[in-house]
Order: structure tokens, then C-alpha cells, then sequence
């Protein structure tokens, strides 16, 4: 619904201070509806309810978009911008109202954590994602310590910690864009390349000071796991068409 074209309803539309805005004060109403059903219905305490997003804002959209904050870029990069998405769970009784974990997860460790919070059997063939019930329960202060960042099936970037290694790649870019033709309408983009880049995520989360040339082992240990994780996904790879 906040994906352009946008879709908020004429109860809405037109005022508010953008039309992205409206539209997510129109999802606002939403959500709260289903809430507000799922107590009404007695059935809150033993349903979770998970509200995130698949990607980055859009950003050539303009006023049809969102904001990355102080993250660099936008939807369809590996950065920070591209990536970093609201992820907010309720469970009552099982995840604590207002608390706030800064564990890395990905939306690929949804599937295993429902697994799991449901008391269900793992798949016997592996699934992608690790489960998040520890961080969630408060059991653990995080579910893993690393991640791997493709666009498509190209590695872009992986993370261990606080790191961040980009490997050289091209990419989308928003900077210095000019106006859109008309409102609603895409800003025209650039294509850029980055080099083999380090960034410490802890210090610099915009992901603006490359220490590649002060963290040789750093970067040394993490394009080991990038060759890793290349071997890993070639190794499933499957003809199209084939389920087996």
C-alpha cells in the first residue's frame, strides 16, 4: 500500500503533509483495526502479529517516498538505506511490550522463528533463516552474528558484528538527483561503483567512512566468508523448473 502508485482512501487523501504520510496514517488506522479485532475476539494472547517491510524507501519518488534517515541510499542497494527496515512484533505475554532489540535479523528468519513459537518440527530439508524466539523471549541478546547481502544472486556485501564489507559492485544511486518531472513521478537515478569498502556499523551506521586500509584482517576475515557463502548458494542452486 506506501509501494507507488500509493493507495490511501479518500478518508485520508490530500490531507496530510505528503502523500506518502497519508498513506501510512491510513495503514495506521488499519493495523488498529485488526488489534482492536483480535482483543475483541479473544484471540490476541495466542496470535502474532509482525509489521515490517520488505525494503528500503524509494527514494526518486520524492514525496511518494519515505526517508532512510542518516542511512545511505535506498531501496534496491545493499547499504544501510536499502535494507534497514522497521520490524515490530506483538505477542502479549510471550515478547514484552515496548522493548527494543538491536539483534541482527532478516526477514528470512521469519519463517523459523514462527516455527518455532508454534512448537513446530523443523522442515527435514534446511530453510534459509535462523529463528529470533530467543531474542524475542529475552533469552538471548541476539539470534545471529552475521548476514549476507545479495541483490538478485550477486553478493554484494556481507556482515560480521559490527562490520560491514562491501564488495566491489555497481549500484543504484539516489545522490544528487534531479527534480521529478511531475509529483508521483520517478527522479531520474545514476549508476555508481563501490570499491572493496569497510564500515564499522556501531560508529558509522551511514556507512560513510571506509577503514578498509586500517582493518586488514578485518577485511581479510569477512571476504573469506563471502568466498563461503558464494560456495554455499552455488552449491543449491537447482535448474529453473526443478523443485528437487
Amino acid at each position: 500500500m506506501p509501494h507507488t502508485p500509493l493507495g490511501a482512501s479518500s478518508d485520508f487523501k490530500g490531507k496530510g503533509p505528503t502523500p506518502y504520510a497519508e498513506t501510512l496514517a491510513d495503514i495506521d488506522r488499519a493495523v488498529g483495526g485488526i488489534l482492536r479485532t483480535l482483543k475483541e475476539e479473544n484471540v490476541e494472547s495466542n496470535t502474532i502479529v509482525i509489521f515490517t517491510s520488505d525494503n528500503g524507501p524509494w527514494l526518486n519518488f520524492g514525496r511518494h517516498a519515505g526517508s532512510a534517515g542518516h542511512f545511505r541510499e535506498g531501496k534496491g542497494t545493499t547499504f544501510e538505506g536499502g535494507v534497514r527496515v522497521p520490524f515490530i512484533i506483538r505477542w502479549p505475554g510471550k515478547v514484552e511490550a515496548g522493548a527494543v532489540s538491536g539483534a541482527l535479523a532478516a526477514n528470512l528468519d521469519v519463517v523459523p522463528t514462527l516455527v518455532q513459537a508454534c512448537g513446530l518440527s523443523a522442515p527435514a530439508l534446511p530453510i534459509d533463516g535462523v529463528s529470533m524466539l530467543p531474542v524475542l523471549s529475552g533469552e538471548a541478546a541476539r539470534a545471529r552474528d552475521d548476514f549476507a547481502y545479495y541483490y538478485g544472486d550477486r553478493l554484494e556485501a556481507v556482515r560480521k558484528g559490527r562490520w560491514k564489507l562491501h564488495l566491489p559492485h555497481a549500484y543504484r544511486s539516489y545522490d544528487d538527483m534531479p527534480p521529478p518531472p511531475r509529483d508521483g513521478a520517478p527522479s531520474q537515478t545514476s549508476q555508481k561503483k563501490i570499491e572493496l569498502s569497510l564500515y564499522d556499523l556501531v560508529a558509522d551506521p551511514g556507512e560513510r567512512v571506509n577503514l578498509a586500509d586500517k582493518n586488514p584482517e578485518v577485511v581479510k576475515e569477512l571476504q573469506a566468508f563471502a568466498d563461503a557463502e558464494r560456495k554455499r548458494l552455488d552449491a543449491g542452486k537447482r535448474p529453473v523448473g526443478r523443485a528437487d
